[in-house]
């Protein structure tokens, strides 16, 4: 309902604006006064009701089109864009390190094995996530990753299933290849990490 009296309002700003002071009525008003002949009120009725009304009608609807029109291309420039976006390679992940190497002295008493993994990249990485498989289950796990603002939405993971799987991300901020990140997972039993996945 909405929209109909919206056109209804555009209908009758374009046909006031022919009845009251339009170039149409001017040339009549003009030709009234010069000849000095004037307009039937019949002739006067159908022109201002029938024709005016119609060509305020095409009017109306000639903005509403113009203004889809305008849409139209506008979504068809922005989705243009989002498909070059789109068609813009994500940067690779190169040379990522993984050092892994064994922790000789604990500081905790029944875990007296322990394996550092440190992550190093190329770029910036954010949000992160590590998994790591191990050989045996970890007792405890310690992180080392010096950022001055913490860290965002930690999330550490140990699987309970038999998979010996370990999962720790986070949001922000990003690993950068200034600043990498160190695991040290704890265990009562020799560990060594067998696969390690970003």
């Amino acid at each position: 309902m909405g929209e109909l009296w919206e056109f209804i309002k555009a209908v009758f700003s374009h046909w006031q604006a022919y009845v009251t002071g339009g170039g149409i009525t001017a040339v009549l008003q003009v030709w009234e006064r010069l000849t000095g002949h004037s307009l039937s009120k019949r002739t006067y009725a159908v022109l201002v009701m029938v024709g005016f009304l119609l060509v305020a009608f095409f009017w109306a609807w000639s903005d509403k089109n113009q203004a889809l029109q305008s849409s139209i291309k506008e979504n068809v420039d922005i989705n243009r864009q989002l498909f070059d976006i789109k068609q813009i390679p994500k940067p690779q992940l190169e040379g990522i390190r993984y050092i892994a190497e064994l922790v000789s002295q604990s500081p905790y008493p029944d875990t007296p094995y322990g394996i550092k993994i440190v992550v190093q990249t190329n770029m910036a990485v954010q949000p992160f996530r590590l998994r790591v498989n191990r050989n045996v289950p970890q007792k405890q796990g310690d992180v080392q990753f010096v950022v001055p603002q913490g860290i965002n939405n930690m999330r550490e993971t140990t699987y309970q299933d038999g998979s010996n799987r370990f999962e720790y991300s986070f949001s922000s901020p990003a690993i950068i290849p200034e600043n990498p990140l160190v695991i040290i997972l704890w265990s009562d039993q020799p560990i060594t990490a067998c696969h390690k996945e970003i």
